[in-house]
């Protein structure tokens, strides 16, 4: 390669580092992020910092420096559910909020996986009335001050992952008979802050 042809691809990535990063760009860095987390790769801390600078980043350049040190993805075996994706095929959907709870209420269908991200701020989902069109969902609540308050409907599967530090944790679910219920995948990492989580 001559020394030109080589001066061309060094631009040519640069140029690449400074194109302005998209939704879906943002999403892959979240999952890497939380991949590397749940591998231990990451602490809390670095996790929501780096959570809070994805939401920020600007160009894709960016969104590399934030993964820099991390391995690359590894394939998905075939036949095998992708991390970060519910029993449906449905892509996750990401709520990045580093200043600020978020509560649900009323219906919503769930068939797809639901990650919340927040550096202050809690959660406050009452799934009640949500429609499970999928096998398995899976809520992932990250924060570091904030209590999590679910309630479940009483005809789902409900499991609870996670851990606390400083707060409460108290699980007052009933399981429900039928093997085939849907299942709710509970993952909550808090600092400081309580955990509830009930049927109705």
């Amino acid at each position: 390669m001559s020394d030109q042809q080589a001066a061309g691809n060094r631009a040519g990535t640069a140029g690449d580092d400074a194109i302005r990063a998209s939704d879906s760009e943002r999403a892959v860095t979240v999952d890497r992020l939380k991949t590397a987390h749940d591998e231990g790769r990451l602490t809390l801390d670095e996790f929501t910092d780096r959570i809070a600078k994805t939401r920020q980043a600007q160009t894709r350049g960016e969104l590399q420096a934030l993964v820099a040190d991390l391995p690359a993805p590894s394939a998905t075996p075939s036949g095998s559910r992708a991390g970060g994706q519910a029993a449906s095929g449905q892509s996750p959907e990401t709520r990045i909020l580093p200043i600020g709870g978020w509560k649900q209420r009323g219906r919503i269908r769930l068939d797809h996986d639901i990650d919340i991200f927040s550096l202050i701020g809690g959660v406050d989902l009452d799934l009640t009335d949500a429609e499970f069109a999928a096998d398995e969902v899976t809520v992932t609540s990250i924060s570091l001050l904030g209590g999590a308050d679910v309630t479940a409907p009483a005809n789902v599967r409900v499991e609870v992952e996670g851990m606390s530090l400083l707060g409460g944790r108290e699980i007052k679910t009933r399981q429900p008979s039928d093997p085939a219920a849907p299942v709710l995948r509970l993952r909550i990492w808090r600092l400081i802050g309580g955990v509830e989580v009930q049927n109705s």
